[in-house]
């Protein structure tokens, strides 16, 4: 069977099925590839449900476009499939695949596991498509999981609760199946938790902000930020509970003056003590 290459000239369609050894060993394997131009690079990989993870990493810096990329991809539960599709400014990257976990194959015969990887680096142009965005910024899911795609902007959340999470290049879909975007939010186990969230879109854009005690109950909505222009902000008391509470960063409305449309996030938790101690005079004063 082919192996992965471990470099990627570009506009070139490389095999698609690949192998690798069920062992107890962690695997990982990275492709390099220079941009030498504005790029698109779509990922797509996928594999059995009892083989293996392959996580897809795109990870360089370029001058144009984008900088300093890091995107980690887990397979989705149910195809185990994971999905990339980015623009990308003159660089070199590397594209990693891996499997860290170290635990053996259930069953003793089957030596082999088969995985396809499709991969393609258009650099046939040296301006951007204009029928393509650049998604490599994605909202998180959940703010307190390794998984949950915080890490990127500045968490997971503490013991406490706290974190600040912040992005300014997030892309906003059209489509009306990502009109609404959750965000899950674990509450102090023991105190109230206060949330500040901001939100800034590009001008002719609109987004507003639900909070649901219960991402399954749509009667526990218990605040919302329904501005009208491009700009969203709150400050709202997240009492302890048994579950997340669930943020839904809603696209109300999605301007079709520009093709790519973006917006700023950002999101600061702190338990009620800590507020307090912070807001608290000095002693002594200050003398000035």
């Amino acid at each position: 069977p082919p192996h992965l290459p471990g470099t990627h000239p570009g506009n070139q369609n490389p095999p698609k099925t690949y192998h690798k050894a069920l062992d107890r060993k962690t695997w990982a394997q990275a492709i390099t590839f220079p941009a030498s131009t504005v790029s698109q690079f779509p990922v797509d990989s996928a594999q059995s449900k009892l083989a293996c993870l392959v996580a897809v990493a795109p990870k360089g810096n370029g001058p144009n476009r984008v900088t300093n990329v890091t995107e980690t991809l887990r397979p989705l539960v149910s195809s185990n499939r994971a999905y990339w599709n980015g623009v990308l400014g003159p660089g070199t990257y590397t594209l990693t695949l891996e499997d860290p976990t170290d635990e053996p194959f259930p069953i003793v015969d089957v030596k082999c596991a088969a995985f396809t990887m499709a991969y393609y680096l258009n650099t046939s142009t040296n301006t951007l498509p204009v029928d393509v965005c650049d998604i490599t910024q994605t909202l998180p899911t959940d703010l307190f999981s390794p998984n949950g795609g915080s890490s990127s902007y500045g968490g997971p959340q503490k013991a406490d609760g706290s974190v600040r999470i912040y992005g300014d290049h997030f892309y906003m879909n059209s489509d009306a199946a990502h009109k609404h975007n959750y965000v899950q939010i674990r509450p102090s186990p023991s105190e109230t938790l206060y949330a500040r969230i901001w939100v800034s879109a590009d001008t002719g854009n609109d987004i507003d902000l639900y909070l649901y005690r219960n991402g399954s109950n749509p009667g526990s909505l218990q605040n919302t930020s329904l501005g009208w222009d491009s700009d969203e902000s709150a400050v709202w008391p997240l009492i302890p509970q048994g579950g997340p509470y669930v943020l839904d960063v809603n696209f109300f409305r999605v301007g079709s003056a520009a093709t790519c449309n973006y917006f700023s996030f950002e999101i600061a938790t702190k338990p009620a003590s800590v507020l307090q101690q912070e807001l608290l005079c000095p002693v002594p004063p200050p003398n000035e």
